[in-house]
């Protein structure tokens, strides 16, 4: 399954608890279960490749 996480585009560089959610969520998923999760800082890289989108820091 690919998933796409997104979130705002200086999530890396600006940190914060959104940013630490979606790290060790990614992780505790793929360490799980057999997914895929893409970072996706921009709206235009949310494409149909995705199965499910999760939308951090609305």
């Amino acid at each position: 399954m690919k998933v796409a996480f997104a979130n705002r585009k200086d999530c890396l560089i600006n940190r914060g608890g959104d940013t630490t959610q979606m790290l060790k969520t990614k992780k505790w998923l793929e360490d799980k279960y057999s997914v895929d999760i893409h970072l996706c800082l921009s709206p235009d890289e949310i494409t149909k490749e995705y199965d499910l989108v999760h939308i951090f820091d609305i």
